[in-house]
């Protein structure tokens, strides 16, 4: 198993063991509220510690609010740009799925609990064929990197020059983005 695979199922198996937590964590006649605040309480001080050491380590520029604020919110990964993403702490992406997850559980879980018994097992095959079809429909026609590739290595982002007034441009349609620019060195 490659690494990207292993990554992927190790991202697969996170997720699913989260979506059990979620419903474990939920206990009858829990409100919202508690559960909101139990789940906060969990992840969000560590994820604060964590972007303090960024914030102190990385020299991040406080003064642009976009690259750093979004991420402590843990909205980051809601707004599909590389500079909100990568603004500071580039793994809490998962946190904020989590922090998704931990929203959208609440308002899902009435609905989930009017199912009969009897049917759950067509339900959740139902929600399976709808996410695959959803993939399905994502690969085949939306624009862009296809499958959990690096997309810096395959050049889909415009890299500029380095900060030197002697390198010039290789060709545009170059494989790697860091060697599209030939320095002179001397």
């Amino acid at each position: 198993m490659g690494t990207h695979a292993a990554g992927a199922a190790g991202v697969t198996f996170f997720f699913v063991l989260s979506g059990f937590i979620i419903y474990w964590s939920f206990r009858p006649g829990m409100s919202v509220r508690g559960f909101y605040r139990r789940r906060v309480l969990k992840i969000y001080p560590m994820h604060l510690l964590a972007a303090l050491a960024f914030v102190v380590v990385a020299s991040v520029p406080l003064s642009r609010l976009v690259v750093w604020m979004p991420n402590l919110l843990l909205v980051h990964t809601w707004v599909p740009k590389w500079t909100t993403v990568g603004g500071l702490n580039v793994p809490a992406w998962s946190l904020a799925s989590e922090m998704l997850f931990y929203l959208s559980f609440p308002l899902l879980l009435p609905l989930i609990m009017r199912i009969p018994t009897r049917r759950l097992l067509l339900a959740a095959g139902l929600l399976m064929l709808a996410i695959i079809a959803l993939h399905t429909a994502y690969y085949l026609w939306v624009p862009g990197p296809k499958g959990i590739t690096n997309t810096l290595r395959h050049g889909c982002f415009r890299v500029r020059p380095p900060r030197s007034s002697n390198c010039t441009p290789i060709r545009a349609g170059s494989p790697n983005p860091i060697s599209r620019f030939r320095c002179r060195t001397g």
